[in-house]
């Protein structure tokens, strides 16, 4: 359960950050920014408070510029441990993110029967069912249900910890998802199920607005490049 969740939420990073390569490289480019604002915003305060948490000192923080955000901090007090929370802190921030705001504008999908996140044969076909689920208790003659798409469009995007984030971290990351491998096979972490499973909904959700963002700006993408060779 804790690995395939491991998995999944790899999978959202992963489509976050195909997604930023297909914007930057079409022309849908200069929303780009427009796209990304809300949570690079997050991104960055993310950041900010685990530097505080961790005892880290802040020198600097650019919430948002045409080259992204960035928080300048001195080394964490805390060893191993506090590079990885600030640099991770992303997740957590975007994560807290869409649970507000599935709380604001649709608060049906807090209600949603949890996803299972083992791996099966018909693992596609559950993705895809629970996906439309998702989609169908959406009141799409509501303005609030495309703020908040926009929102999880932009919040699941910028949850992608950046390069520096993950060369800051490094060996953090390898030796705490070491010790997590360990635990998980020595001591019960059944309690963490039920926070998987209340999670699964929102990082389901912002996968499949990840594929059809790829899937619809590629498409355009391609037209466009048609109509320039003829």
């Amino acid at each position: 359960m804790h690995f395939s969740f491991i998995i999944w939420l790899s999978l959202l990073l992963a489509f976050g950050y195909a997604l930023r390569y297909v914007l930057e490289r079409t022309f849908f480019g200069n929303i780009y920014y427009v796209i990304v604002f809300p949570g690079v915003v997050v991104h960055e305060l993310s950041h900010a408070f685990t530097c505080l948490i961790s005892g880290a000192q802040i020198h600097s923080i650019k919430l948002f510029s045409r080259s992204g955000g960035q928080v300048t901090h001195s080394q964490s007090k805390i060893p191993i441990l506090g590079p990885f929370l600030i640099a991770m802190a992303p997740i957590f921030g975007a994560t807290a993110g869409l649970y507000l705001i599935c709380r604001l504008f649709a608060p049906s999908f807090l209600n949603l029967p949890a996803f299972n996140f083992q791996f099966s044969q018909d693992l596609v076909g559950n993705f895809i069912n629970h996906f439309l689920q998702n989609l169908k208790t959406l009141d799409w003659t509501n303005w609030q249900t495309y703020i908040f798409m926009y929102l999880v469009l932009s919040l699941s995007f910028a949850m992608s910890p950046s390069k520096e984030d993950l060369q800051n971290t490094f060996w953090s990351l390898i030796f705490i998802f070491v010790i997590f491998g360990i635990l998980s096979l020595v001591v019960s972490l059944n309690f963490l199920k039920p926070i998987l499973q209340f999670l699964g909904p929102f990082y389901i959700f912002g996968i499949g607005m990840e594929i059809m963002a790829i899937v619809v700006i590629g498409f355009f993408h391609a037209i466009q490049r048609m109509f320039k060779m003829i």
